[in-house]
């Protein structure tokens, strides 16, 4: 296989989140500043997301968006185990490393759940991600990786590979070398990078972006201003997509997938 220089993917997270969120990636895919997302599917945006895509056409542009931290599980099962959720019935946002069989287990039917419950909107589904990156814990990647063998997704995020200040300790860096080389290793596919728009700006200034695959990480939504965010950074978006991206033609993931494409 040969690599696909220059690859940029612009992918907008919680798709489902909430109505400004879910019209601020809308607005995105319309203005050409992000050419894909990940969906939610225990929020209660879930269903006007998906009325979106049919109405906008962009199946072929979203994933899923795996979630494990935040709001109820779609199952009963996982609301009732005091290890994953509170005593409300709510994810933990933290949990045990260290789970039981049946924890994953369950894990394992929530993940597939979540996906099942996209596909249920006519949604195929080109790529995943987890909210808060809890796909990158080892044990949770052990359940995830087959679920997404099981329902055909190709392409599953890599753990961030570059920081915000390009620094980080050569432990937590080999780390995270070894997960993405794990994700390979399991019949999946990914980009080569992972970062955020301030990682890639410092890239592009660089010069040296065009050598490898991208995925860019965004959060939009619609402050009570209509002005566009990105909600975790806390910072406008709108300027920053046009600026970071002029004259770069971005991809989706079922481009990359019709391709012969690997990491480097």
């Amino acid at each position: 296989m040969t690599a696909i220089q220059g690859t940029v993917i612009v992918n907008a997270d919680d798709f489902g989140l909430s109505t400004a969120v879910n019209h601020a990636i809308v607005y995105c895919f319309q203005q050409g500043l992000i050419s894909s997302t990940t969906l939610l599917a225990n929020f209660s945006g879930f269903e006007e997301a998906c009325e979106f895509v049919r109405g906008q056409r962009l199946q072929d542009r979203v994933g899923v968006h795996i979630n494990l931290t935040e709001g109820q599980p779609l199952l009963q099962e996982l609301r009732d185990n005091s290890v994953l959720c509170d005593p409300d019935g709510n994810f933990r946002r933290q949990r045990p490393r260290i789970l039981r069989r049946r924890d994953l287990r369950q894990i394992a039917a929530e993940v597939a759940a979540q996906i099942d419950r996209c596909r249920g909107q006519g949604l195929p589904l080109t790529h995943a991600d987890s909210h808060q990156h809890v796909h990158t814990e080892p044990l949770v990647f052990s359940v995830v990786r087959r679920e997404l063998r099981r329902a055909g997704i190709p392409f599953l995020r890599v753990s961030r590979t570059l920081a915000e200040d390009n620094h980080w300790s050569i432990l937590k860096a080999l780390g995270k070398r070894a997960f993405n080389g794990w994700i390979q290793l399991s019949g999946l596919r990914c980009t080569r990078h992972l970062t955020s728009i301030t990682g890639f700006e410092r890239v592009r200034a660089e010069g040296n972006w065009q050598t490898s695959s991208w995925e860019i990480m965004t959060h939009p939504i619609l402050d009570e201003r209509g002005v566009l965010m990105d909600h975790v950074e806390r910072l406008p978006l709108e300027a920053r997509l046009r600026q970071t991206f002029t004259g770069i033609r971005l991809a989706s993931f079922a481009e990359a997938g019709r391709q012969q494409w690997r990491t480097a």
